[in-house]
């Protein structure tokens, strides 16, 4: 408990020093302004936007002092009825409240503010106080709302010719696309903003955004793009005298090397990433960097360099009680004890790895477990165990493939519900424009006499953005339904990829414990396990399974091919599935649990049965049904 308050009250003490040294550094510019207000013949406006800039100078460090500045400017504002400085006042509060993490009360000094100027028709504080709202709406993870504000903010923006804020709205557009897992808009804003940074040749808003690029790259496995931008940035962080993201910017170019398998230059990397690290002090980034560090000598084989650096990422996950990465962390460790052949330690790391991916429902986790324990017993002959695991693990490896596939159809329908909503602001946008246009038609009718030739105009006008919106919805949500397609056939071909190599490898089992099961004392043993293995070959499951898929695909296949070639068998209709898919005989004959040469007869029969000629391909007619 005394440690607890110890660390609390050092972490407020840090705080405090570092917005005393911020302030320190804008010594120069509070005495100035304290000395505006302390002169008798200050003007009361003048002494309002002191005591708000004054607020403003101490909301990081200090929020108690902020707000009694503020306040008296709010307070001389209500005297002297000015409304600027009111909606100065209610600006800088909410600055205060979201330093504070106080989201909803920030909001709503920032929507005073907002109202304050739309009433007095301030263009800039509109502006400003709608992309204060929009940032507080990321916050509150509320997206559409973010992006909502920061378009209205940057619209009035570009009007004022404040071409850094209006660069800097377009950015955090892109923050709110990424957050919501929008990775493509994402890109897109980022990229929009760099050429508004580059027209006003602001370099920290370019770096800036290049890192956030590089970010959304490494998630995609982008590595040499990434690693593109990340060069620019470091350089331009090298330069800078704080360096307070040198040690990210160093870790992730070092990850970029790793997927690019150039593993000496990313220990290069991540070692320098890490001293830097360490001098910030923040022990869940240091075990991060340590543990990608062993990651990384893994797959340089030095195995002994990696369990060091494994054990010192544990140690610190464990101080910071990060549970995940405790997960990830023992498995890494089992996986090195393993090369380094001391299986006790590697079972007794796998097996914390399994209870803590349990306890937080870490399917990763418990995947990566279950393929180490499937070693484990592979290399102890523990032949059974082996295979439970090994299915446990492709189980779970299925599991997560659903919910990656569910998650990609769910990032599909927010690019179509975004286009859709991007849409309908156009649209009514437009419809204001019309009618806008309209009643000034009206009134020149009603001077000009010239009603009707207007009203024909707007009327084929409506009637052709009616026509040209539809057809652009329509085109829309087909290219949607194509992609819905496509992914459903990348995950078919999957399926039956993963069944016809699951097929193989237990086959490859049953045949080495046939060879086995002449041995003495573990012929008995072998038998159930051959027994096992064919009950697996036999289950009709995996195919019912894989006909679900099919279907979604090839929709009604079956009934077709039954009504064209009513004496098929179930078994020849499944071999035409297959040959539809375009799949090899080694794989078709792994599926159906029989030999090549097994495939070819099957072929042969299907031929006969189907009357196709010798010119004629079988693939070329069940494909075109």
């Amino acid at each position: 408990m005394f440690i607890k308050l110890f660390l609390k009250t050092l972490l407020i003490l840090s705080v405090i020093f570092y917005g005393n040294t911020l302030i320190a550094q804008n010594q120069q510019k509070v005495d100035s302004l304290l000395q505006i207000i302390r002169h008798k013949s200050t003007h009361d406006t003048t002494k309002i936007k002191a005591y708000n800039d004054l607020g403003f100078q101490y909301a990081p460090a200090n929020p108690r002092l902020s707000k009694s500045y503020i306040y008296k400017a709010l307070h001389l504002s209500t005297q002297i009825k000015s409304e600027r400085g009111m909606a100065g006042a209610h600006n800088c509060l909410g600055i205060v409240h979201y330093y504070q993490k106080e989201y909803d009360t920030a909001l709503v000094r920032f929507k005073k503010a907002l109202d304050i100027n739309k009433k007095l028709g301030h263009q800039w504080g509109q502006a400003s106080a709608l992309h204060q709202i929009g940032v507080i709406y990321n916050s509150l993870n509320q997206y559409d709302d973010a992006i909502q504000s920061f378009r209205q903010a940057g619209e009035i923006f570009l009007k004022t010719n404040d071409s850094i804020s209006y660069a800097k709205t377009i950015e955090n557009i892109g923050v709110s696309y990424n957050r919501m897992g929008h990775s493509q808009k994402a890109i897109e804003h980022f990229l929009k903003a760099i050429q508004q940074y580059e027209k006003i040749n602001n370099d920290a808003g370019i770096h800036r955004v290049y890192y956030q690029l590089s970010s959304i790259l490494i998630k995609q496995k982008e590595y040499q793009r990434a690693l593109n931008y990340l060069t620019k940035v470091l350089s331009k962080e090298e330069a800078n005298s704080e360096k307070h993201n040198l040690g990210s910017i160093l870790h992730d170019i070092g990850v970029c090397y790793m997927g690019l398998k150039e593993y000496n230059k990313a220990l290069t990397y991540l070692l320098k990433a890490l001293e830097h690290k360490k001098a910030s002090g923040n022990v869940k980034r240091i075990a991060f960097t340590q543990s990608v560090i062993g990651s990384n000598y893994y797959k340089m084989g030095a195995y002994t360099d990696a369990l060091m650096y494994q054990q010192e990422a544990l140690k610190n996950y464990v101080a910071v009680g990060d549970l995940s990465r405790k997960v990830f962390t023992h498995n890494e460790i089992a996986k090195c004890y393993i090369q380094l052949k001391d299986i006790p330690k590697a079972q007794t790391h796998v097996n914390k790895a399994l209870s803590f991916a349990k306890s937080i429902n870490d399917l990763v986790g418990k995947k990566e477990a279950n393929c180490i324990l499937a070693t484990i017993a592979e290399q102890e002959n523990k032949n059974t165990k082996a295979l439970q695991f090994y299915k446990t693990y492709v189980q779970l490896k299925d599991s997560i493939n659903t919910l990656e596939n569910k998650k990609q159809v769910q990032e599909l329908h927010i690019v179509y519900e975004t286009n859709k909503k991007e849409q309908q602001i156009i649209s009514q946008k437009n419809e204001i424009g019309l009618l806008e246009q309209k009643a000034k038609v009206t009134k020149l009718r009603q001077i000009f006499l010239i009603s009707g030739f207007v009203l024909i105009v707007i009327i084929f006008g409506l009637i052709w953005y009616g026509l040209h919106q539809k057809t652009k919805r329509t085109r829309l949500e087909k290219e949607t339904l194509h992609k819905e397609l496509d992914y459903k056939k990348k995950e078919l071909t999957t399926h039956a990829l993963h069944l016809a190599k699951k097929n193989e490898v237990l086959d490859n089992l049953k045949r080495k414990a046939e060879g086995l099961q002449c041995l003495e004392n573990v012929s008995n043993g072998y038998r159930q396990l051959i027994r096992t293995i064919d009950l697996d070959l036999k289950d009709d499951n995996h195919w019912e399974n894989f006909a679900k898929y099919f279907e979604e695909v090839h929709k009604d296949f079956n009934a077709k091919i039954k009504q064209q070639f009513p004496n098929v068998t179930p078994n020849e209709l499944r071999l035409m599935a297959l040959l539809k898919m375009n799949l090899s005989s080694k794989e078709m004959a792994n599926i159906l649990n029989i030999s090549t040469e097994g495939v070819k007869k099957a072929r042969y029969r299907l031929r006969k049965k189907l009357s196709v000629t010798s010119d004629e391909s079988i693939e070329n007619i069940i494909l075109k049904i």
